[in-house]
């Protein structure tokens, strides 16, 4: 038996909280045009009462902010952009996974996704609000 679950993050190279940004390279990142595939990652995270594993899956790639202003709000919207670009492109990499999972159906791992990537870009405009 497998169970998919929802990505937790879009992880970076430079991990800033517990999700996914990182001020990287446009050329390495998400949002640099390309349509490589993130590596899927496959974890056993329980049991069930037939002990058959319980996999978990995630997908993570970075979302780049390099050349980008967060304490210009036209900089923050195009962020955004691109946090909602990467999310649906790695839930959609793991629809194909298992169409039927519903962690994964109706919008719940974008929205996830992108929530807790969206925790780790207000971490990073408190700082660049500070430093000015």
């Amino acid at each position: 038996m497998r169970r998919l679950i929802a990505p937790a993050a879009l992880a970076a190279g430079l991990m800033l909280a517990s999700a996914a940004l990182a001020a990287a390279p446009p050329a390495a990142t998400a949002d640099s045009g390309t349509t490589t595939a993130a590596p899927i990652v496959r974890e056993v995270v329980g049991r069930t009462e037939i002990n058959a594993p319980i996999e978990q899956l995630t997908v993570s790639r970075p979302v780049s902010y390099a050349g980008l202003n967060l304490t210009n709000p036209a900089d923050v919207k195009i962020v955004d952009q691109r946090i909602n670009r990467t999310a649906r492109q790695d839930c959609a990499q793991l629809r194909n996974q298992d169409p039927g999972d519903p962690t994964i159906q109706g919008g719940h791992c974008v929205r996830t996704a992108e929530r807790d990537a969206k925790l780790s870009l207000n971490s990073a405009i408190s700082a660049a609000g500070s430093l000015q």
